[in-house]
């Protein structure tokens, strides 16, 4: 499994799911408390459920979403994190807290960011309604990533 990374409040393609993530965490994660994950999951389902019936007239109605492609042009590897972004004005990301330059020709866009924590590499993908199968490197870097293992306390 690869984390990927989203900005909250994003107006893209992908902001009605970030609507739904965010309707979620304040009707399923932060109203209860679970003693359990399965617990967890049954809220969430019940939760889903429920917010499909009510939006079920919209979905049946919207047109039909293209086919996700069968085979992703970049396949991402277990040392790697992908980080969806928007370019700004001097075509730049906000990446780890600090400004990366992306493409020139790619300004207010979004683009997928892969990082190779491992190697410090990163790549920089610009991201296409019309065909996602189509997404072409804007720019390789190598980064300085800093590395910190992650701890489990223990009750």
């Amino acid at each position: 499994m690869v984390p990927v990374f989203v900005p909250p409040r994003e107006t893209g393609f992908q902001a009605k799911i970030e609507s739904f993530n965010d309707l979620w965490q304040d009707k399923v994660w932060q109203r209860w408390q679970y003693r359990s994950v399965p617990a967890l999951a049954r809220r969430s389902a019940r939760f889903v459920q429920a917010h499909r019936a009510k939006h079920a007239p919209r979905i049946d109605t919207a047109p039909p979403q293209w086919a996700f492609p069968k085979s992703i042009p970049h396949r991402p590897t277990q040392a790697q994190v992908i980080f969806l972004r928007r370019t700004n004005e001097p075509w730049a990301i906000d990446l780890l807290g600090r400004p990366i330059r992306a493409d020139r020709h790619w300004p207010h866009r979004l683009v997928r960011v892969e990082l190779n924590v491992l190697a410090s590499h990163l790549q920089i993908f610009a991201l296409r309604r019309r065909d996602i199968a189509w997404q072409p490197t804007l720019r390789t870097a190598n980064v300085n990533v800093q590395v910190a293992p992650w701890h489990r306390s223990e009750a």
